[in-house]
């Protein structure tokens, strides 16, 4: 299996969706919560990628034994763009993401399991948008 630190747009699609999207849409689940205990002087939406590029540098570094050099040079340098998009993208962005961050003790962190826990739930958001014969089918 291989690993790679995700750039920009895919960082900014992710805290678009869980800090902006999200939002009582379709999930309990309250990043904003989760991000008030970091917060420092940044916006909530940058600390948060910040959150989740550390996130990404460390299964990286758990993969390949510390090799990416540049990893306080890329997280300092980051700061959010709105990236919208629809349910299907974010999906996919989500699940590139959590690949590129299941190495190592990642997928035991807290912000993991919440990430994994919003993609199931959009993954079934996504067949009952994009899917009409599931609502076609019997219910039990």
């Amino acid at each position: 299996m291989s690993c790679y630190v995700v750039g920009k747009e895919t960082i900014d699609r992710i805290t678009t969706l869980c800090l902006w999207v999200n939002k009582g849409s379709y999930s309990s689940i309250d990043f904003l919560e989760f991000v008030k205990k970091y917060r420092n002087s940044e916006e909530v939406d940058t600390q948060f990628g910040k959150l989740l590029l550390k996130m990404n540098i460390k299964a990286f570094n758990q993969r390949y034994e510390g090799s990416h050099k540049e990893d306080e040079s890329i997280i300092n340098k980051y700061s959010f763009e709105n990236r919208t998009a629809d349910n299907l993208q974010y999906l996919k962005t989500l699940m590139c993401f959590l690949y590129q961050c299941s190495e190592g003790t990642v997928p035991k962190m807290k912000l993991y399991k919440m990430l994994e826990l919003l993609k199931n739930e959009l993954a079934f958001k996504v067949i009952e948008e994009n899917i009409p014969e599931f609502e076609k089918k019997e219910w039990a």
